[in-house]
């Protein structure tokens, strides 16, 4: 069972691993085996954290970018499939199962944010138009976190506390 403050915690590193001003000296850490480390401390087992991540780790040697679009997001398939399977002690292979899916879903969201992103492109515009320093760094630093925010962070943290019903739910109908 994952707790509230567990799930805090993992929505709110997950929402720090993909903002780029928290990483971009520490790209990383968006590994899934460096995740698993850290969500296995969160969880209470950071060798099974580890060992999931690396699991995770193994879909990333086929993915490319297509531009600046990913084709996956193994960063999102690491925040869901390795609490839910610690939570559930799942045995290892299973968390791949859980993972595919969330790589997809993820592939979907970073366009989605970088499409939101663009009115703080026009908004700083505006400010250097009117020479507003401040609010050109203000938006330039602080837009693309404030608008990312409640999707990363509340995705993660919704996914993470509540679904664990649904994703036993789904393991239970699978087949052996």
């Amino acid at each position: 069972m994952i707790t509230l403050q567990q799930a805090l915690l993992i929505a709110v590193f997950y929402f720090l691993i993909l903002n780029p001003w928290f990483t971009m000296a520490a790209n990383q850490l968006r590994n899934p085996v460096c995740v698993g480390i850290f969500i296995g401390i969160i969880m209470g087992d950071p060798v099974q954290g580890t060992i999931l991540g690396g699991m995770i780790q193994t879909m990333n040697m086929a993915p490319t970018t297509v531009g600046n679009t990913i084709t996956m997001d193994l960063q999102m398939a690491s925040f869901i499939a390795i609490p839910l399977a610690m939570a559930a002690n799942l045995e290892t292979e299973v968390v791949m199962a859980i993972a595919v899916p969330f790589t997809v879903i993820g592939a979907f969201l970073q366009p989605l944010c970088r499409s939101l992103n663009q009115f703080g492109i026009v908004l700083s515009d505006k400010a250097a138009e009117k020479g507003n320093t401040r609010m050109f760094y203000f938006i330039s630093l602080f837009f693309q976190p404030i608008v990312q925010f409640p999707i990363y962070f509340g995705l993660m943290f919704s996914v993470l506390f509540w679904g664990q019903g649904a994703m036993n739910s789904i393991l239970a109908a699978i087949p052996e």
